[in-house]
């Protein structure tokens, strides 16, 4: 960034090497300070408040040792830790049926580096186990899989797959997207919720959900959490989260953390009464996601329209 101060007959230049925020006005030195600090988290984009955030995200997810790092988005930072963690051709990527579009391309990706995938039947682990037991020679197996399904609204079978991680040595990675701050004593997510929390190796979170603001973030055993740091591309080769967007994002955490059960008591009454208008049956503490499936793109369509004309509900199909 190029700061220029123009008076007759001078001109007086700052150099702020490296930022990338070109254009910006503050009526405060220090705030001007802290929001030019723009670029790659690993140049010039890493502030005090960003380390702030990352060690809040730890102590909510409570890994015994674990570190946080964030990232622009969640997509990245599965994109980031799958490829970082899998590009090379002795690693096994195995991977739940139904996972996030974002692990689905992270592993595209790790696989064109070498890596080989095993896709497992959807939250079976009776089917993950059989796959795990016919890789022998794999110097390094990974487990991926989201802990609330996004479109199901089902939840990943923790327990099971924690179990067979002491039968087999294997990496696992848990995109908790949709469960921080939604399950866990102190939000942390499913594998909180079920006690299962030392066996996971890289938990995956976004800051757009329960937080609210926009990032993701990914708490690991420091060891891993530095291959991320080291080799994410999309960290190293990203703008750093804004700090405002930092700022909202510890906020936010803060209220879940002063208010955390009273909030998760009155998500899941809502949830259970959507779910009785529907007449669906919904066992607590369960999901945020209730699926309504239309069976085509035309009924979602139809039914959007509908809900939008006739109710006041914006629901996009």
């Amino acid at each position: 960034v190029c700061v220029g101060l123009v008076t007759p007959g001078r001109f007086s230049l700052l150099l702020i090497l490296f930022a990338l925020a070109y254009a910006h006005r503050s009526r405060s030195r220090s705030h001007a300070r802290d929001m030019l600090r723009r670029g790659s988290l690993l140049v010039c984009g890493y502030s005090p408040f960003h380390k702030q955030l990352e060690d809040t995200l730890a102590a909510v997810k409570g890994i015994d040792g674990g570190k946080g790092l964030l990232f622009p988005s969640g997509y990245a930072a599965n994109v980031s830790a799958i490829t970082a963690l899998c590009s090379n051709t002795d690693t096994v990527i195995f991977s739940d049926a139904l996972n996030h579009a974002s692990i689905i391309d992270g592993i595209r990706l790790a696989v064109q580096k070498g890596a080989r995938l095993c896709i497992y039947k959807h939250n079976d682990a009776a089917d993950l186990e059989k796959k795990l037991a016919r890789e022998t020679t794999a110097a390094r197996k990974m487990v991926v899989t989201e802990s609330i399904f996004s479109m199901e609204g089902d939840r990943a079978d923790l327990r099971a797959i924690a179990r067979l991680k002491r039968r087999h040595a294997f990496l696992l990675m848990v995109d908790e997207a949709h469960a921080t701050l939604v399950l866990g004593s102190h939000g942390g997510g499913l594998a909180q919720h079920l006690g299962v929390t030392r066996e996971v190796d890289v938990s995956i979170g976004t800051l757009s959900k329960a937080v609210g603001a926009i990032g993701g973030f990914i708490v690991a055993k420091p060891d891993v959490r530095t291959v991320i740091l080291n080799k994410g591309r999309m960290l190293m080769f990203s703008t750093a989260m804004p700090l405002p967007l930092v700022m909202a994002a510890s906020k936010a955490i803060e209220v879940a953390h002063r208010e955390g059960e009273a909030l998760r008591e009155k998500l899941f009454a809502n949830v259970a009464y959507l779910a009785q208008k529907l007449g669906r049956s919904f066992p607590l503490p369960g999901s945020p996601i209730i699926p309504v499936v239309m069976h085509s793109e035309e009924a979602a369509s139809r039914a959007s329209a509908f809900l939008e004309d006739k109710c006041g509900i914006f629901a996009p199909a």
